[in-house]
């Protein structure tokens, strides 16, 4: 505009031409409590309240009810006792009531229902009293007094106050620096250029409309990422006792728009005068603006470092899931959505298109992974407790470092353990009063566990990998008799180009980058430096309680009728242009599991409670363990159609599902011995045992022959471990139990196989044009991972090797028996007396039987 003023003549704007880089003056931003809200909707939250406490208070219901229907039953009974007393079974419980009365049944059955009101009632109005104490806690900590943000208009308006609610989700960051500096690749003498170039791939001779380098230093005291009321945080970072920063975080960053092709700007219409302004005869006046449509990506290798002298928690679970996709709408809504008439693409391949580099989160106390079981996201305890992953001894977390193992994600650390966790020492008790609604002090919490199934104490590496693959476009040369090509090859995240919104539709600018089918892998290995000689070991404790924890946790998952994609906002009542969300679990088409641990004890051991166990104070426990030197398991698990008719009607309907089709399982010297342990627990004989029912008798273990105490397991013994015994409702308090084993079996090598229909493919490059002969799936011929299938040796040739290791041990003990003889030989003379020849002999004897 000025420029117009300037020559008194109308000039259209040009396209944007490159920029050099911007130059960032340096800055210190200090904030005592940073917190990021976005407000929920009050009718979700009230919604939640009523169904938490009207659940609750509908099984106080249903038992008053049964008990009611059990007394008007003891009532109508034809009793001409009165004082007798009779005994009702309804439902699962047993009611002992008399025929006493003093009001009739209608009556009664009115108060009993004016009860349930004024209960249910109470029940609300107490949940919502302690929601909102939790609330006004949290704001007076944050500097905001609740109501102090209420508007108070001028003019007399009836305004509905704002309610105290808990936000849809609160990022707060206490005692929070950050610096922004010059980049440190300046002072090295390296360019912006091979910056790029090093963690984006970018040509040298890119240019940009948009360019900022900076360097990022942010520390802060405290983080807490929270959902809701949740009881569990999202992400809880403790205080160091000190004060210290507890998490410090830096990098170089680059924030760069790159220059697309002049159809990729948008000339948008920007009204400067309208028409009629003043007088009605005035002209209008609008200019063209233009708007460049290219993604705005960031390219950046940061480094944290979490310092904090408690553990850090990360919390996630299937339940969540509805409130971080509600979460994720509004953060797309904070952006203006592409103008580019494309499909959209999937968050993973936004990801890779917008932001380049390398993620290192290193921790000084360790790591808790809570992966919570349930539907429920506020059952923190039974099922909802889920599995949790532990990590101690300098833990991290790494993102993108390790390419050529084929996984994104890495977790390390020197020992991890993996148990069912005490979830309420996790919590954050929000309804229940008990916990401070302020800053949690450091040294409160501690780490519980119910039971812990597995302990990894060589050095541990759990990895996750993410291989995208695509199909292949209208520009693939070869004939295809079936399905299209699936190549993992794709265009650069350069060579996109965003085009505007008067584009063909018809024309993808995310051809050649679009993924179509996503392949997940997970490994855990141990030790995870083989090169390193450690002297720690690996268990897994199983019981059976554990193993039904486990499959009430995997069915939340894996649900047997298949995922549960429930739309969130989404509907008539939600009139929107934009198109629901790609989900990442319908183009999840391959999972491959890999496992080397060395070396590995697994038990498996029940509890044997029974009422000589009370009677006696002993409490046995029995099992087998296996100790194996080296194992070794690969899995593999795909999309199948799987044809399911209806015998009735005889329609059918297509089902897909993931099941093993190939694994490969490999133990090395295997020793397996039967196991059991007596613990003392001296509080028992002192309980009341109730009779014996009718048709039952007592077994006793006297008629057992006691087992010697010489053979008893020492303590200090690598068979011996306390945990094994741990059940997910018991702990042993005996810490020196007598404990037996027994050798049941030993193997040098156990292999199972299931192989798959086609061989597995070593080329990554491209995987099939067409599948000719029938298969339930065109999924499993992919090398996605680190696979361990076909690099042992075969079942003949283990065989030939321990029949060769057992040649040569035969024919060294039969070279000893001989060379044993012909010094006997040597050695015999001739014995005057016949009884000096029969010491000799006799001194002999026992080594001649070699």
């Amino acid at each position: 505009m000025s420029h117009i003023a300037r020559v008194g003549h109308f000039v259209a704007m040009d396209t944007p031409p490159a920029e050099d880089a911007k130059h960032i003056p340096p800055l210190a931003i200090v904030i005592n409590a940073l917190v990021i809200e976005a407000v929920d909707d009050p009718f979700e939250t009230k919604l939640s309240l009523l169904w938490r406490a009207g659940f609750k208070e509908q099984q106080e219901r249903l038992i008053r009810e049964e008990a009611f229907a059990a007394k008007l039953q003891a009532i109508e009974m034809e009793i001409m006792d009165e004082s007798i007393q009779a005994s009702q079974s309804t439902g699962s419980r047993e009611w002992h009531f008399t025929n006493k009365h003093t009001v009739d049944g209608t009556e009664a059955y009115r108060r009993l229902q004016q009860f349930n009101s004024s209960a249910w009632l109470e029940a609300f109005s107490n949940g919502k009293k302690a929601l909102t104490k939790h609330e006004e806690g949290q704001l007076r900590y944050i500097g905001q007094i609740p109501g102090s943000l209420e508007h108070q208009p001028g003019i007399p308006l009836d305004v509905r106050p704002t309610e105290v609610v808990p936000p849809l989700i609160r990022l707060l960051f206490d005692g929070v620096r950050v610096e922004l500096t010059q980049p440190t690749f300046v002072e090295t003498g390296s360019s912006l250029p091979e910056f790029l170039r090093r963690t984006g791939e970018l040509p040298l001779d890119t240019e940009y409309t948009l360019l900022v380098p900076l360097n990022i230093r942010w520390e802060m005291r405290y983080a807490l990422v929270t959902l809701r009321d949740y009881p569990l945080p999202l992400l809880h970072v403790r205080p160091n006792q000190d004060q210290a920063p507890s998490w410090t975080a830096t990098a170089d960053l680059v924030i760069a728009e790159e220059i697309g092709p002049n159809d990729s700007v948008e000339w948008l219409p920007t009204t400067i005068v309208p028409e009629g302004l003043g007088v009605p005869e005035q002209v209008g006046f609008s200019i063209l603006v233009p708007k460049t449509g290219m993604p705005v990506k960031t390219y950046a290798n940061p480094e944290v470092q979490v310092t904090s002298s408690f553990a850090t928690d990360i919390s996630w679970g299937v339940s969540y899931q509805p409130c971080v996709a509600d979460v994720m709408r509004i953060v797309d809504s904070l952006t203006h959505p592409s103008r580019d008439p494309s499909t959209p693409l999937g968050f993973w391949d936004k990801m890779r298109l917008s932001l380049h580099g390398k993620l290192r989160i290193s921790f000084v106390a360790g790591l808790n992974l809570l992966i919570k079981g349930s539907r429920d996201p506020y059952e923190i305890s039974g099922n909802g407790a889920g599995f949790a992953l532990s990590w101690s001894g300098h833990p991290e977390i790494t993102l993108g470092y390790n390419p050529e193992e084929k996984e994104l994600v890495q977790f390390r650390g020197d020992r991890m353990v993996l148990g069912i966790p005490n979830l309420p020492t996790f919590a954050d008790h929000r309804l229940g009063g008990t916990a401070p609604t302020g800053l949690p002090t450091a040294g409160a919490h501690q780490s519980q566990m119910q039971k812990i199934c597995a302990k990894l104490t060589n050095g541990v590496k759990l990895g996750l990998g993410f291989a995208l693959e695509r199909k292949c476009g209208s520009d693939c040369g070869l004939r295809h008799m079936g399905d299209s090509c699936r190549l993992f090859t794709f265009r650069p995240h350069y060579e996109v180009k965003l085009r505007p919104s008067t584009a063909n539709p018809e024309i993808d600018s995310f051809a050649g980058f679009r993924s179509n089918f996503i392949h997940f892998s997970l490994s855990l290995v141990s030790p995870s430096n083989p090169s390193l000689s450690k002297k720690g070991y690996n268990s897994f404790h199983l019981s059976p309680k554990a193993f039904a924890h486990f499959f009430s946790w995997w069915h939340v998952f894996n649900p047997p009728n298949g995922p549960m994609l429930l739309p969130i906002r989404q509907g008539s009542l939600y009139p929107s242009d934009k198109p629901p969300p790609l989900k990442f679990t319908r183009h999840l088409v391959t999972i491959k599991y890999r496992f080397s641990l060395s070396p590995l004890f697994i038990s498996h051991v029940y509890r044997q409670d029974s009422r000589t166990s009370w009677a006696t104070g002993i409490t046995p426990c029995v099992g087998i363990k296996a100790v194996v030197e080296t194992f070794q398991a690969d899995l593999h698990q795909r999309d199948e159609i799987e044809i399911i008719k209806n015998e009735v009607t005889g329609d059918s309907k297509k089902k897909t599902h993931k099941p093993f089709y190939a694994a490969e399982v490999v133990a090395k010297g295997l020793d397996l011995r039967a196991m059991l342990a007596r613990f003392r627990e001296p509080e028992k004989p002192g309980v009341d045992l109730p009779p014996l029912p009718s048709g039952e008798f007592e077994t006793s273990s006297s008629a057992r022959p006691p087992l010697p105490p010489s053979s008893k397991e020492p303590m200090h013994s690598r068979w011996v471990d306390l945990d094994d015994f741990v059940e997910t409702d018991w702990t042993p308090n005996d810490s020196n139990p007598a404990l037996w084993l027994f050798t049941v079996a030993s193997c040098p090598r156990i292999t199972y196989f299931k192989k798959p229909e086609r061989p597995i493919s070593n080329d990554i490059r491209h995987t099939t044009c067409s599948i000719p002969e029938e298969s339930l799936s065109p999924f499993g011929n992919e090398n996605t991972h680190k696979c361990l299938m076909g690099t042992e040796e075969s079942t003949i040739q283990v065989q030939a090797a321990l029949c060769l290791q057992r040649l040569r041990a035969i024919e060294e003990e039969l070279s000893d028996v001989l060379s044993f003889q012909e010094d006997t030989k040597a050695i015999k003379t001739p014995i005057p007396s016949h009884q000096g020849k029969s010491e000799v002999w006799s001194f002999f004897r026992p080594a001649s039987k070699l």
